[in-house]
């Protein structure tokens, strides 16, 4: 607490009602982040639900939710890396066409 406190510029005067305010604002901030993050993730798996192939599905879950690289994603399907590459620009494209289908009609 004194390591926070002496970061956050505090002097003798502010006492330890300045660090504990701080914190509160802090976990405050954290919480908000946390539930935007997790409305975001539910937008993400929503769009992804409209994906028809379930291996697209996986391939983009594991490069973009996962941050697998596409060597990394391709292992862990059982796919050779340049069958990989192609399963992920395929997904792309799919998800890319779901995309601007939804987005045309509004």
């Amino acid at each position: 607490v004194t390591a926070v406190y002496r970061q956050s510029g505090g002097t003798k005067g502010d006492g330890p009602e300045a660090i504990w305010m701080q914190l509160a604002e802090q976990r405050e901030k954290l919480t908000q982040r946390m539930t935007e993050a997790a409305k975001q993730q539910e937008a993400v798996e929503a769009f992804l639900a409209k994906i028809g192939r379930s291996r697209y599905r996986e391939m983009l879950r594991l490069r973009f939710l996962s941050y697998l690289t596409i060597e990394e994603a391709s292992a862990r399907m059982g796919y050779s890396y340049d069958a990989g590459k192609r399963l992920s620009a395929q997904a792309m494209r799919a998800a890319r066409a779901i995309w601007e289908a939804c987005h045309a009609a509004q």
